[in-house]
């Protein structure tokens, strides 16, 4: 059985996530603004960061589906960028994530996040490609963002909140393989540790 204290850990991340995906669907809707279909643009960037907490439900699912063997053979041998993009052949900008549903926060809020202007009032970040394909729309949406007229997410909270959850595995960001490895290696260990006094409990007896 997985360590408890990274389950628990996992699903209180699992949550927020959940919620910053409501948060990203109403101000798409609100904003009109989508990802072209199949767009893998931001995944290709070698400078994606995230917290060692954020891995932490991929790698307890890579433990669950008996897949850790095959993951650290990607990150070991596998591009500098994120390991769990999987570009379409001869199309790199155009792919998917294996692990979407696990992805961090980051990739979950960009293109449609907001920070905070030296005023404190909220401004819109749109991506690059956003900014290319919908340029008519940006000005506006930024506009009543600002205003609050329309309700955004913002990457500073969320972040604050996983530091809340994770501690000091929420609070450093590493390239997203080497966070991804170091979750593997945590929940690991603890495996090991738990398996290795099961086995010391079974001798006692």
């Amino acid at each position: 059985m997985l360590n408890q204290r990274w389950t628990r850990l996992s699903l209180q991340i699992v949550e927020l996530y959940q919620e910053l995906d409501r948060d990203v669907a109403a101000f798409a809707v609100q904003s009109g603004m989508r990802c072209p279909s199949g767009c893998g643009a931001c995944c290709r960037s070698p400078h994606v960061e995230t917290t060692v907490a954020e891995m932490l439900p991929l790698a307890l699912l890579l433990f669950e589906n008996g897949e850790v063997e095959s993951m650290l053979e990607r990150l070991e041998h596998g591009p500098v960028t994120c390991t769990q993009y999987e570009a379409v052949p001869g199309h790199p900008d155009q792919g998917r994530c294996l692990n979407y549903a696990q992805r961090p926060v980051l990739c979950r809020l960009f293109g449609f996040m907001g920070s905070r202007d030296k005023a404190g009032q909220s401004r819109y970040g749109a991506c690059k490609v956003l900014q290319t394909i919908a340029a008519d729309r940006i000005e506006a949406v930024d506009a009543d963002v600002k205003t609050g007229a329309m309700d955004i997410p913002l990457l500073i909270p969320a972040h604050e909140r996983i530091a809340e959850i994770g501690g000091p595995l929420g609070t450093d960001t590493l390239p997203i393989n080497q966070a991804l490895l170091r979750a593997i290696e945590i929940v690991g260990l603890s495996q090991q540790l738990e398996d290795l006094g099961a086995e010391e409990s079974r001798e006692a007896l």
